[in-house]
């Protein structure tokens, strides 16, 4: 069987403090309608001098930050990693990815305008956000039936 690439265990904590640091304070100023635009990331990115391009990447360096989270925390090594766990895995990837497309779809038909793009810009991280949801679900679920049998 290949090799499945992971990150290493440690990393998993880290990325799931990173991902709540971020994700917290986007949640509170979406919900609080609060503009959520730091002022020190103001200015054009050193590649493109074009005046046109100036402005605010917060939204950048957020979405960055969120993506390598739920990768790293998706993506770690559990403390016993065998076919179990690349099953589980596979599974949740699938679920996910499922689900995602499915509700992709809903979002074609039934979005429009402004209102499509705001929801696609939440969707970007929504496959990922499935996968960890059911794969952690799915890892404590094989935890409590192994309780179980014993």
């Amino acid at each position: 069987m290949n090799p499945i690439y992971l990150f290493p265990a440690k990393f998993k904590l880290p990325a799931q403090v990173l991902f709540g640091i971020v994700l917290f304070p986007i949640v509170y100023c979406e919900v609080m309608h609060i503009d959520w635009q730091l002022p020190f990331l103001n200015g054009s990115p050193f590649w493109q001098k074009h005046p046109r391009t100036v402005g605010n990447f917060t939204d950048e360096i957020v979405s960055t930050l969120l993506i390598i989270s739920l990768w790293v925390m998706g993506f770690s090594k559990l403390p016993v990693e065998d076919e179990q766990t690349a099953s589980l895995r596979l599974n949740a990837l699938y679920w996910g990815v499922l689900v995602y497309h499915v509700l992709l779809l809903i979002e074609i038909w039934l979005m429009y305008d402004f209102v499509f793009l705001g929801v696609s810009f939440y969707n970007i991280l929504f496959s990922l956000v499935l996968y960890n949801i059911r794969f952690e679900y799915l890892v404590n679920q094989q935890k409590a039936s192994l309780k179980n049998e014993e």
